[in-house]
């Protein structure tokens, strides 16, 4: 009887996978390029997704048959991830053209944004936005969550505290580090200090692409990093081209091409959840997606979740996750692994 109930578990998570909706896609990958006049390559992560160093190595396999060109257009859509994941990608897109532009339908936030920084124009569609990129990092002597995970301290957030401490006590003597250190380690907040000195040399470096200007550089960086009161705080167009992005507007055919598009990635992308009880569940997603005319490589979350709850926390068990390259053979979609190391 045991046996029996295990095979009808696997079956039931078999069945229920996220679908791919390549053959739509591709579609609408030709519409987008003849509007466009050149090659476009679509990069999209999941609310669960983020940009990571595995996913230059999706691109560098995505591009390795398409002919270098004039004009590349990446569609990006991102709330962020790896700062160094960025130079890797943005070095290699770079390489396949003689010209970049990035086109942003929704969102391309933190990590995101400072992929975007290396393109020499970013077109935004009438609700995207860009975002700052001041540093939030997660660190293994940082402080935890009521389900004991770690939580993101940010440089705004340790900035902030030490200003509100100087305006507000009058001890000549008192140092807000030592209370500060009773919840956050000294060796945190140097760790983010750093983090905060790499996002600004980020930032320069993937500019230095197309704005040879050393200030101007500077000038981008340090208000990006540095001047808004919230990591996801929303720079539209017009705040963009104030602080000296590159950006315009997006041509509104191009617009509701892209938008459908992303819906796709949206639908595909939804995470599926079964064998679910209060204990235990196995999750089936798609968080990244790297889509060209012909092909598509994305990344499959597959993998159960288990309760410890000594640790009143949830761990990964079973874990299959891994990208895939797909393409249309007869009209059927045809997955193949993709060996990433």
């Amino acid at each position: 009887m045991i046996a029996k109930e295990t095979k009808k578990k696997r079956i039931r998570s078999t069945i229920h996978k996220c679908k791919l909706r390549l053959a739509e896609t591709q579609r609408l990958f030709n519409r987008a390029e003849k509007i466009l006049g050149g090659q476009l390559i679509t990069y999209w992560n999941s609310a669960n997704g983020t940009i990571a160093q595995d996913d230059a190595e999706a691109i560098r396999a995505l591009l390795s048959e398409a002919p270098i060109v004039d004009n590349l257009f990446l569609c990006l859509t991102s709330t962020g991830g790896s700062g160094m994941a960025t130079v890797r990608i943005a070095n290699l897109l770079r390489r396949r053209c003689k010209r970049l532009v990035v086109l942003v339908p929704a969102r391309a936030e933190s990590a995101a944004t400072m992929l975007a920084l290396a393109a020499d124009e970013i077109h935004l569609a009438p609700h995207a936005n860009l975002s700052p990129v001041d540093t939030s990092i997660q660190h293994a002597l940082g402080p935890v969550n009521q389900t004991n995970d770690q939580v993101s301290v940010g440089q705004d957030e340790l900035a902030r505290i030490m200003a509100l401490w100087r305006k507000e006590t009058h001890s000549k003597t008192s140092s807000p580090y030592s209370e500060l250190w009773r919840y956050i380690h000294p060796l945190v907040i140097g760790a983010i200090d750093r983090a905060n000195s790499l996002s600004l040399k980020l930032c320069d470096v993937l500019m230095e692409y197309h704005i040879h200007d050393k200030v101007l550089r500077h000038k981008i960086a340090t208000k990006l990093t540095t001047a808004y009161p919230a990591h996801s705080y929303p720079i539209l167009l017009s705040e963009a081209r104030n602080i000296g992005i590159p950006a315009k507007e997006m041509y509104p055919e191009l617009e509701k091409v892209l938008v459908a598009l992303q819906e796709y990635y949206v639908e595909s992308g939804k995470i599926v959840r079964t064998d679910q009880d209060e204990d235990h569940h196995h999750d089936h997603e798609l968080t990244n997606i790297v889509e060209r005319s012909g092909q598509m490589a994305f990344y499959r979350l597959d993998r159960d979740w288990y309760y410890r709850k000594e640790e009143r926390r949830w761990l990964p068990m079973n874990n299959n996750d891994r990208w895939y390259m797909a393409e249309l053979s007869k009209g059927e979609i045809r997955e193949m692994p993709l060996h990433i190391q």
